[in-house]
């Protein structure tokens, strides 16, 4: 997350949740796109907010958690600028946490997208 000392997403700089350092130069989310984007012109894909996807939470293979398939939570991704760095998920696009449909946050997002075909 952070390159010759700078950082390259909007993350939690601090040990508790009562301790944002803003160290990156964002008390609460960055504007979009600016870390810059991936060679497939992606950006924000972690921290700032989290990205509320469509897919119904459901266990992996071998997974230990203790949630159970739930129709109503759905899969969040990529972790939040309001999410401790080390927590289990990170900040990857493969960590993930679930919310019902009717959750509202301020640390979490979408992101409109389509196939390219």
């Amino acid at each position: 997350l952070i390159i010759g000392g700078k950082y390259m997403a909007n993350v939690w700089q601090g040990k508790d949740l009562s301790a944002k350092q803003g160290v990156d130069g964002f008390d609460l989310t960055s504007p979009v796109g600016h870390y810059g984007e991936t060679p497939c012109g992606m950006a924000d894909m972690g921290g700032n907010v989290w990205n509320w996807c469509s897919d119904i939470y459901k266990l992996y293979p071998g997974n230990n958690t203790l949630f159970q398939d739930n129709p109503e939570l759905r899969v969040i991704r990529g972790g939040s600028f309001f999410f401790d760095q080390d927590g289990e998920n990170s900040y990857t696009s493969t960590g993930r946490s679930s919310n019902t449909l009717e959750t509202s946050l301020f640390n979490t997002g979408f992101r409109c997208a389509k196939d390219s075909e």
